[in-house]
């Protein structure tokens, strides 16, 4: 293992915190692409981005905003994508790389602290190397990331907004519209939240909606915060004689699943799962089934 001394350490630290972000965000898909003669140019592979936000992001558990990052960074794992749209992506989608932006804080904390690097802003504001970059930063705004629960309302209100500009028939993605304007949706009406449930499906636009803490109408139950259980009044269980199996089925919440019972010799239910089928979520892309466990009261 190759060892630096305490003075070279300080060097490339400061180095490190001096940059703007979006130089240090630079700097760290050149490594990622272990290549140094990296230009802004350059390009990676979507599958490499979207195998990065999984680890980011946990897999994309941690918000159904991470999901959407994820499943539509594009539209094929063979597009390439330039360094400079990239970050392009971060500066317009707060969360994609917020993990990444947590790290650069916390090291500015690390090394001088906080108040030398917020007088040292002052007195010596940081430049680009790159005047592209420089055009960038003018729409980055720092309050959006100065917690992760505000990086996530952003993000979801972008994403939101670049749904609704989305067709019906048509697969969103991360790429198809690269322009920044700070502008921000309000307010979803009844009309755009069918479209959205449209597009990418219940639990999703449920997601997305609940995320970004937008008002919408009343009348969108599908939307509100309840628990998905077997207790609920609002879902109807359907014996399939055919099948041999019980449906169960929601309306408000936009639950559809098949009901697996786990019983022991004396008939008594242990457990339920749910085989829950979701809704098509756009032409071309098949209904996505997932598997969800709840438990059951002994009778």
């Amino acid at each position: 293992m190759e060892e630096i001394s305490f003075a070279r350490f300080l060097v490339v630290s400061y180095k490190f915190c001096a940059q703007p972000i979006t130089d240090v965000l630079f700097d760290f898909l050149a490594i990622s692409k272990k290549n140094f003669n990296t230009k802004l140019k350059s390009t990676l592979f979507a599958f490499n981005i979207r195998h990065l936000l999984r680890v980011l992001h946990n897999d994309g558990s941690s918000s159904g905003v991470a999901q959407y990052l994820i499943r539509y960074c594009s539209h094929s794992n063979d597009e390439e994508i330039t360094i400079s749209n990239i970050i392009l992506l971060w500066v317009k989608y707060p969360l994609i790389f917020y993990p990444f932006y947590l790290f650069y804080i916390h090291m500015r904390r690390c090394v001088f602290g906080e108040k030398f690097w917020t007088r040292n802003s002052a007195e010596h504001p940081a430049q680009s190397r790159f005047a592209e970059l420089e055009e960038i930063m003018k729409f980055l705004d720092l309050n959006y990331y100065e917690s992760e629960a505000i990086a996530l309302k952003r993000t979801a209100r972008v994403i939101l907004k670049e749904v609704l500009r989305t067709p019906t028939n048509r697969v969103p993605s991360l790429l198809s519209n690269l322009t920044l304007d700070s502008d921000e949706i309000k307010y979803l009406t009844t009309e755009e939240c069918v479209h959205i449930k449209d597009l990418l499906g219940y639990k999703m636009a449920k997601q997305l909606i609940l995320e970004s803490e937008l008002d919408y109408p009343a009348d969108q139950q599908f939307i509100q915060k309840v628990a998905i259980g077997p207790a609920q009044e609002t879902m109807e269980r359907l014996f399939d004689n055919k099948v041999g199996k019980e449906f169960v089925y929601d309306v408000n919440l936009g639950l559809r699943a098949w009901v697996q019972q786990y019983v022991d010799d004396r008939g008594t239910v242990l457990k339920e799962t749910f085989y829950k089928v979701d809704p098509e979520v756009a032409v071309g892309h098949s209904a996505v089934k997932d598997v969800t466990v709840s438990s059951a009261a002994s009778p």
